[in-house]
């Protein structure tokens, strides 16, 4: 018992400590200060490419011309040349747009040979198997 009371007497000075209301000074203090934060974005274009190299995506956000970088399937991987034929391209998907100030401009990419061919085989089984089905 004397143990527990010797105990009791030290807690109760800490909560009183705990109870204490704060000074009047740091509650009437105000922030009169205003900070402004200024930036500056780097005028950039990116290319975004498919595994085969063709262009999927062109990223602007200046109307400047700058030298875009190219990257392969997204943005901010390793760096890319900027080969002739997607130079080519570029510069013709760009000169259908006249503002190039934050835009993301969707290539569409061109159907190939190959693929004209899948579609046409593809055509051609969906078809024959139509005509089994009616007969």
């Amino acid at each position: 018992m004397r143990f527990f009371g010797t105990r009791l007497v030290l807690c109760l000075p800490l909560i009183g400590l705990l109870l204490l209301p704060a000074p009047a000074a740091a509650e009437a203090m105000a922030v009169s200060q205003v900070i402004v934060i200024t930036a500056t974005v780097a005028p950039a274009r990116s290319i975004i490419v498919n595994d085969q190299g063709q262009a999927t995506q062109i990223i602007s956000n200046t109307p400047q011309n700058v030298t875009p970088k190219v990257y392969v399937n997204k943005m901010f991987g390793p760096e890319q040349p900027l080969t002739p034929s997607l130079q080519q391209q570029y510069r013709s998907v760009i000169a259908g747009h006249k503002n190039l100030n934050g835009v993301v401009i969707d290539v569409p990419l061109p159907v190939t040979q190959s693929v004209q061919g899948d579609l046409r085989t593809l055509l051609t089984k969906t078809m024959s198997v139509m005509r089994l089905q009616v007969l």
